[in-house]
């Protein structure tokens, strides 16, 4: 392979990479993707397209949660950096994180209480795994489980509320309104049997959760119902009679705002941890459109500015306040890097809910970024929907790595895009495969599969052409056969096989013959090249009969070039000299006629009829041969016509060729 050859199969191979665990991710999300575009073509109703993206987002949150865990297990990915390793397992958490959040606030049923939907949130996001004490905040949901090893250790001492961290637990997951882990918790004080109060509010916590994930899910007043109860209780139990820490957590399940904002500045939780307990607590009644109004509250409660939030806290908020388009905007402004979270978010909501995404987002340009460099003025781009428009940026940027061509092609083609045959075999048409033909085979493949013929005859003309260039001229015959319009390549290729570009000794090796003869005999540069190599096949395997007649059968053609002419006539000339010699086998003489077969006076006569038309053609072409150079074009750029000298060794041989005709038509054992 020649070095240009060798630096275009680097410079593919060295596209974008990722991590072992980004293509297994990749390939599940495609899976879960084509699922949902063959079950929407069958879709009727809404209450079928909820079900449907509600299914469609557990399967893409299994597939994200397979990806976390596998990165849990260092073992299996040494090549892989330990920063390289937390720095996804800490991109693939917050994907989930956002993802379960879209889905609870964008994809639910519209009856149910959005402050119910968002605990049921914060319990898969934010589970009794996740750290609980001021110095472990920054914890992420994947890391090892402070509260796991605190439940261990208190299983083994005999009065764990003795401990600290042990109220910094219990009180840490009421402010999240994690009813259930509160009451496990409480159930390891040593005083639990004997104590009325502890029983209590392990009696309150477990109904609180009962009302609020087991009961109805459209009203809240199992729950209402208990805060009274729980304030009664309170009321009671005044002027110290009860626990200092259980009234803690009383305050904080009746809604007092010091409390709350006493303990969140304790433990520092993320606010939209503790933002589904604050609804519960303060609102929790509340409905879609104004969770703005008591997000703001919240942030005035806690001190927070807007301006201080992260990335992630921003796309939190935006789906939050409804403004999904504002959140899709943040994640797009990340780059290439979340191009695949971004293509698969808009689709599964596009699922619920085609109009959902319009009109603001239908035009991609409001969002002032793009993942793949394009050329702005595609009007065909430009006038993409955003879900559109993602995907082909998607397929794009899965073009950029060997590994991904084959999905990038089947997320266009599944997608239910119109024109998605053409956009793709666009793509194909920009791809940079040029010069390596194992990677045009795999592109090949996809043209195929799809029916993309007009990028498949342009990647088979070019490299038919790099072949041509290398003067490997059988492989690039063999490409060109390939094309669906091939007659008009393989017939510029062959002529200029019969025009010399090879040895005429090496026709003869070219085995491409033998298995597509049946694609020749509507070219007649193709017709003529096979009878060649035929011929000097018989020869070579001293089938000197059968050789003989396909020379004659060439000699009386006219229609060849001049320069095939001419290696016609030295052929001929050379067997007709090994005849003179006594050199020719036996084989090739008739013994019942003494005769050389294939050769007999009506050929001999058809033979001095076609010098003479040659030497005809000589004298026309070589007078127009001069004028016809200034107009000429080919598809090679060494292409010309025959020089002067072609024609005047094509004239001695005509006049060698004479008189050895002539004398082998005179001899005796012609009769």
């Amino acid at each position: 392979m020649s070095t240009d050859l060798q630096q275009t199969q680097q410079t593919i191979t060295q596209g974008k990479q990722y991590h072992p665990v980004q293509y297994c991710l990749f390939y599940d999300f495609f899976t879960v993707f084509a699922k949902g575009q063959s079950i929407i073509q069958n879709i009727q109703n809404g209450s079928v397209r909820l079900e449907g993206a509600l299914l469609l987002s557990k399967r893409y949150k299994a597939a994200l949660k397979r990806a976390i865990k596998m990165l849990e297990q260092p073992d299996t990915f040494n090549d892989s950096s330990q920063t390289d390793v937390l720095q996804l397992g800490e991109e693939l958490c917050s994907v989930n994180l956002i993802w379960s959040l879209v889905e609870a606030v964008s994809i639910r049923p519209s009856h149910n209480l959005i402050s119910i939907d968002l605990l049921e949130w914060a319990r898969e996001c934010f589970p009794s795994t996740q750290s609980v004490v001021p110095s472990s905040q920054e914890g992420r949901p994947h890391e090892t489980s402070f509260l796991s090893s605190i439940m261990e250790s208190l299983m083994q001492q005999e009065k764990p509320e003795l401990h600290d961290s042990y109220w910094n637990a219990v009180i840490r997951q009421a402010i999240c309104a994690d009813f259930e882990t509160v009451a496990t918790l409480l159930q390891f004080h040593s005083e639990y049997k004997t104590d009325e109060h502890i029983r209590k509010m392990v009696k309150f916590m477990n109904t609180a959760n009962d009302a609020l994930f087991k009961h109805d899910r459209t009203n809240c007043e199992e729950f209402l119902t208990l805060i009274k109860k729980v304030r009664d209780f309170t009321s009671q139990n005044q002027h110290g009679r009860l626990n200092d820490n259980l009234a803690v957590i009383c305050s904080l399940v009746i809604g007092d705002k010091g409390t709350f904002r006493k303990y969140f500045d304790i433990f520092r939780p993320s606010w939209f941890e503790v933002l589904p307990a604050f609804l519960l607590f303060f609102y929790p009644s509340v409905d879609d459109e104004q969770m703005p109004k008591v997000i703001e509250r919240l942030f005035e409660l806690l001190g927070l500015r807007r301006l201080e939030l992260s990335k992630i806290e921003q796309t939190v908020l935006a789906i939050l306040e409804l403004d999904v388009i504002r959140a899709l905007k943040i994640i797009c402004s990340a780059g290439p890097s979340l191009c695949w979270f971004a293509v698969h978010l808009v689709d599964l909501l596009h699922f619920h809910d085609p109009t959902y995404l319009n009109p603001e987002a239908s035009n991609f340009s409001s969002f002032q970024t793009k993942f793949i460099f394009q050329n702005e003025t595609d009007k065909e781009m430009e006038n993409l929907d955003l879900r559109s428009r993602l995907l082909v940026e998607y397929s794009q940027l899965l073009f950029q790595n060997d590994q991904l061509w084959e999905i990038g092609a089947d997320y266009l083609i599944s997608s239910n895009l119109k024109n998605c045959n053409e956009i793709l075999e666009k793509i194909i048409g920009q791809f940079n495969w040029f010069g390596n033909v194992s990677i045009a085979e795999r592109i090949l493949v996809i043209c195929e599969k799809y029916e993309l013929w007009n990028a498949r005859e342009d990647i088979l003309k070019a490299i038919t052409m790099k072949y041509c260039h290398l003067n490997e001229w059988s492989t690039a015959l063999n490409w060109a056969l390939r094309m669906q319009n091939r007659h008009s390549l393989a017939a510029h290729v062959a002529k200029r096989i019969l025009q010399g570009a090879i040895q005429s000794s090496k026709i003869g090796q070219m085995r491409i013959f033998e298995s597509m003869a049946d694609q020749f005999v509507d070219c007649s540069e193709l017709v003529l090249l096979y009878k060649f190599y035929t011929f000097k096949r018989r020869l070579s395997e001293g089938e000197l009969r059968q050789a003989i007649q396909l020379l004659h059968e060439l000699f009386v053609d006219n229609s060849s070039p001049i320069e095939f002419h001419v290696t016609l006539g030295e052929e001929t000339a050379r067997l007709l000299a090994a005849f003179q010699q006594e050199l020719l086998s036996t084989e090739a003489f008739d013994p019942t006629t003494s005769r050389i077969t294939g050769l007999d006076k009506e050929s001999i006569h058809d033979m001095f009829r076609a010098l003479s038309m040659f030497q005809l053609q000589q004298n026309l072409l070589e007078s127009a041969s001069i004028g016809e150079k200034e107009q000429q074009k080919s598809l090679f750029s060494d292409s010309s016509l025959p020089t002067l000298e072609v024609y005047q060794k094509l004239a001695d041989l005509i006049q060698t060729l004479r008189p050895m005709l002539a004398e082998l038509l005179a001899s005796s054992c012609l009769t």
